[in-house]
């Protein structure tokens, strides 16, 4: 009687044993199982965290690149030289150089190269004033830098180095003077620009002021070359 007891007894210690095992092997099992949902859950969330990112520069590259077309467009649709006499018996150049070429990506860029063209972006003009009675009497001022309002088409030329400034705003020879002002004329050219009406500037209005004297001289010059 005392080994049956004995033994139901050893029967009861291992089935606790057991029992314990058991519990514990299934608190094992959902621990790992929520670790690897856990993991699963921070690589889906850091995925999509790099792909909002990449979503987010690739349409930043793509509002840079728009901006700097517009820029592109009306920086070459001026490069030139227009020449003709001012109001002052001289004869008048300027010529408008962009600082780079027109580009068109073919692949989505970095932020930082649309950043450096769109920093790099500008244009340089040579203006040059000489008396056609006069070979020594002339004068000639270097403008670098220079950027176009893309509203007004305006440009604000002055330099310590020279003793004249100008206002310069895009012309057209088939707008009639009488019915517009420079400043109008160059607000509707640089619309027709940016929206592709217009590639070449004909004719660029000129507000020419000294040092010396608060007179303001204003004359047009056409274009004479590409």
């Amino acid at each position: 009687m005392k080994k049956l007891i004995s033994k139901i007894s050893g029967f009861k210690n291992l089935a606790g044993v057991l029992f314990v095992a058991t519990i514990i092997w299934g608190c094992g099992s959902d621990n790992n199982r929520l670790r690897e949902r856990a993991q699963i859950e921070g690589e889906e969330s850091a995925k999509m965290a790099v792909e909002a990112e990449n979503t987010n520069r690739e349409k930043r590259v793509s509002e840079m690149e728009s901006d700097l077309q517009r820029r592109q467009q009306v920086y070459h649709a001026l490069k030139g030289t227009y020449q003709g006499p001012d109001n002052k018996g001289y004869e008048s150049r300027f010529v408008l150089t962009p600082s780079l070429p027109f580009y068109k990506p073919n692949r989505v860029r970095t932020v930082e190269e649309v950043t450096n063209d769109l920093t790099n972006l500008f244009i340089t003009i040579e203006v040059s004033f000489w008396d056609p009675t006069d070979s020594l009497n002339r004068y000639s001022c270097h403008f670098q830098t220079v950027r176009p309002d893309l509203e007004t088409g305006r440009m604000y030329l002055s330099t310590e180095g020279c003793p004249f400034s100008f206002a310069v705003f895009m012309g057209d020879l088939n707008v009639d003077p009488n019915n517009e002002t420079p400043a109008s004329s160059s607000s509707q050219v640089v619309k027709s620009v940016l929206a592709g009406v217009n590639t070449k500037i004909s004719q660029i209005h000129i507000e020419e002021r000294s040092r010396n004297t608060p007179d303001v001289i204003q004359f047009s010059l056409d274009r004479k070359g590409p």
